[in-house]
């Protein structure tokens, strides 16, 4: 199974780089970058298309980790709800198992005894 994981690798790189071989001209056409508003317009230096398309790559990465942040945040506080619930419910059974154990409620064998 790992040798198959690493050949799927290697030619999922090699796709990727046949891509590329293929589309060098594209990737290093230049373009520049315009934002026009209605108060001001900017125009950013010519850019080759693979930096372009490598920021916006990169915007969206830092984009989506942020977003991930709260839903990380929130998982790691039921996490710790749920184990702090974990070890009141461990402490309750062991409470529990030692009253069953040893019985000092007299009452308890009464109730035995009208259940038989």
């Amino acid at each position: 199974m790992k040798q198959i994981k690493i050949i799927f690798w290697i030619l999922i790189i090699a796709f990727i780089g046949l891509f590329i071989y293929q589309n060098q001209l594209l990737f290093l056409d230049k373009q520049t970058i315009r934002i026009d508003l209605r108060f001001a317009g900017f125009e950013l230096l010519d850019l080759p298309n693979v930096v372009i398309l490598m920021a916006c790559f990169f915007i969206g990465l830092l984009l989506s980790y942020f977003f991930g942040l709260s839903v990380r945040y929130r998982s790691k506080k039921m996490i710790k709800l749920l184990k702090m619930n974990l070890v009141s419910c461990q402490e309750e059974i062991t409470r529990l198992n030692s009253k069953l154990e040893s019985p000092d409620d007299p009452g308890l064998e009464e109730k035995e005894d009208q259940a038989a």
